[in-house]
């Protein structure tokens, strides 16, 4: 859905998708998300891999129980 938005004076065209989030691990172990566009417009952020590091030591249901969050309460990403 493409809107525009009043950034500082400037009307800008602004694009939003529904993210996805998928847990991923690093060699040593440690886990992170990874944040992937699931619907919507394409947005430049989503052409990049985008990852949040969990804290070392996270557990894997830990993990999920974050990643099931973000996917609950996190309804759209928006560009500008």
């Amino acid at each position: 859905m493409e809107e525009r938005s009043n950034v500082q004076g400037q009307w800008l065209m602004t694009k939003r998708a529904r993210p996805h989030f998928r847990l991923s691990e690093y060699p040593s172990g440690d886990i992170f998300i990874v944040l992937e566009q699931f619907d919507g417009e394409q947005l430049e952020l989503t052409k990049r891999t985008i990852g949040f590091d969990l804290p070392s030591g996270t557990k894997m249901d830990e993990a999920e129980r974050i990643r099931k969050v973000l996917s609950e309460k996190l309804v759209f990403v928006t560009e500008t």
